[in-house]
């Protein structure tokens, strides 16, 4: 695929970038629904580009899915998956790739270590500071823990609720809880007016400003 950047954005964080989120969304779907889905006959299971679309359109705007009939959401402008989601797509599981899922698996391949896998595109460059948080959740013990005991302090009932209604999976909710209120908090009350309003949602600005503080003084260790 024409302009793939495939790059070393840290020792341990790995940045897949494309210039439009369509381009994006195409080459990493799979490894994305693969990882995260709702649906369980595609979480964790081998499946085709084409059954992955035949789940059809996403009800919500920049909703987490990927696919639908024909079209593939072309505004959702970041991924995040974990080192071992590569396996299976290493070991030709997927088969057949795309052009594309070739390039990232053979760029990948025979990495030994933990890694962590972003993809942005260059009209949404914003979701960097998003999916860096899903990297060091995973690579991090010490900063998962203090996000965990950070989060402990709230209610997220009605917070996780409202991100499953946007397609995310059950065991990825506090991974997204954090990415959202840390580097997206502005945005979640700002630009989900109806969604904020219907699952009664109220994070203290404190959380959101202890999240942050985390991040600062984790991120060395990606």
């Amino acid at each position: 695929m024409a302009q793939l950047e495939i790059i070393a954005k840290s020792k341990h964080v790995v940045q897949i970038t494309l210039p439009e989120g369509k381009e994006l969304a195409a080459a990493l779907m799979r490894f994305q629904e693969y990882y995260e889905s709702q649906h369980p006959d595609i979480k964790g299971k081998i499946f085709t580009v084409g059954y992955l679309k035949s789940k059809g359109a996403s009800p919500k705007k920049n909703i987490n899915l990927y696919c639908g009939g024909t079209n593939i959401d072309a505004l959702w402008g970041g991924y995040n998956f974990p080192d071992y989601v590569l396996e299976p797509f290493i070991k030709g599981l997927f088969d057949p790739l795309t052009p594309v899922e070739q390039d990232i698996v053979e760029a990948l391949r025979y990495r030994q270590d933990k890694f962590y896998v972003i993809g942005i595109s260059k009209d949404y460059e914003v979701a960097i500071d998003h999916e860096e948080c899903h990297a060091l959740y995973y690579l991090s013990d010490e900063y998962r823990k203090a996000v965990q005991n950070t989060l402990n302090k709230i209610d997220l009932t009605n917070f996780n609720k409202m991100l499953k209604s946007w397609g995310y999976a059950e065991d990825v909710l506090i991974d997204e809880c954090h990415a959202y209120i840390s580097a997206d908090y502005d945005w979640i009350f700002s630009d989900n007016e109806k969604d904020v309003k219907k699952y009664k949602i109220a994070i203290p600005k404190h959380i959101h400003t202890k999240l942050r503080a985390l991040k600062e003084k984790y991120k060395k260790s990606l």
